[in-house]
């Protein structure tokens, strides 16, 4: 498990090692950092995540004709063929998804117009490199609707719509991203936000019929739902037994207390930081009112990895509020950080993806 929390230290290294004048610093951080993720997914054995048998498995059962693959996943199953082209063995769809997603985020935290640094901490501290490594395939299709969204801010409409479609034949989820239009679309006020969040709330409240529809259409996905009714739903993740419930309410506090500081100073605002600011907010209004659903906590996903990229935008803003400037806001982020960190302890300890121990293919 120690590779895990080398990660920090390593990373660390990376950002503050001097480098010439004449090299990209942002390049530089951000290939390096990446670099070393994709060298801890690559090398992990079949038994580091719980999913990887399975992907392994019906890559093979692809390859041989044995099934279709994973279902309604068209773009998934048509890369896995090219990924066969190169290698059948079983762990060749394992390494081959760890660099596609690698890249991807590297890609999205490299243009995202936030310290890399915080985002690739958070990326790896709020757990979601640690989940990537079991639902492999989803997180393709994050990192993709991430990177489409980049596109949506400047209106390239065509790249957009490219990347999600082809998020959306890796992993039939990512149609929940389609959030991202209005949310890019509307210029956003306080009044609207309020209405828009509320909405969803409402909106959620209709969760039991909804997930029936989803389940109808794509009803490869309703092993998440256990027992006889939607209500019976088990916790996901790797806080068991409500404690993910706690975690939320931490975030959500951090989150309106920032805001309400932003706002008291009338500290300036993007309107692109704006839509990122909703993005996030979404995943945590929703996440606490569905804690304990599985499908609906794996379909926020989209939404509360845009964490990573709130925090770090919330502390170049409190640097502007506080006399000191960025070494109080530093501290706060450190104080921050070290909570998720524990959070990430609790989640490596509960082990419920699987990836503890971490082992290679080499031994």
């Amino acid at each position: 498990m120690i590779i895990y929390f080398l990660i920090f230290p390593i990373i660390t290294i990376f950002y503050i090692v001097p480098i010439r004048n004449y090299i990209n610093r942002r390049k530089f951080f951000v290939s390096l950092s990446f670099l070393f993720l994709t060298i801890v997914a690559v090398f992990r054995a079949s038994t580091v995540g719980a999913d990887v048998p399975t992907y392994e498995g019906l890559f093979v059962q692809l390859l041989s004709g044995e099934s279709t693959g994973h279902g309604n996943t068209p773009i998934y199953n048509l890369y896995s063929q090219l990924v066969g082209k190169v290698s059948a063995q079983p762990l060749a769809i394992t390494i081959a998804n760890s660099i596609v997603i690698c890249v991807l985020m590297a890609v999205f935290i490299y243009y995202s117009d936030v310290n890399p640094f915080y985002a690739t901490l958070l990326f790896v501290g709020m757990y979601f490199y640690a989940d990537s490594l079991n639902g492999a395939r989803q997180y393709i299709a994050i990192a993709l609707v991430l990177n489409a969204f980049l596109f949506l801010l400047k209106k390239k409409w065509i790249w957009y719509i490219s990347l999600t479609l082809i998020a959306i034949g890796v992993h039939a989820t990512a149609i929940v991203s389609l959030i991202y239009i209005p949310i890019v679309l509307i210029r956003w006020t306080l009044k609207k936000s309020i209405i828009f969040i509320g909405s969803l709330v409402v909106l959620g409240l209709l969760y039991l019929r909804i997930i029936d529809i989803f389940v109808k259409i794509f009803p490869r996905y309703s092993f998440y739902i256990t027992g006889d009714g939607y209500e019976n739903v088990q916790t996901i993740g790797t806080v068991s037994q409500g404690k993910i419930l706690y975690y939320y309410l931490f975030l959500l506090t951090v989150f309106l207390l920032t805001v309400f500081l932003i706002n008291k100073y009338r500290i300036l605002i993007t309107t692109d930081e704006t839509k990122i600011i909703i993005c996030y907010a979404i995943s945590l209004f929703v996440g606490i009112l569905f804690y304990n659903a599985i499908l609906v906590q794996r379909v926020i996903w989209y939404f509360s990895i845009w964490g990573i990229i709130f925090f770090p935008i919330m502390e170049d803003k409190l640097s502007k509020i506080f006399s000191g400037g960025k070494r109080d806001s530093k501290f706060l982020f450190v104080l921050f950080f070290l909570i998720v960190f524990v959070v990430y302890i609790i989640r490596l300890q509960n082990n419920y993806d699987m990836i503890v121990p971490y082992r290679t293919w080499i031994s």
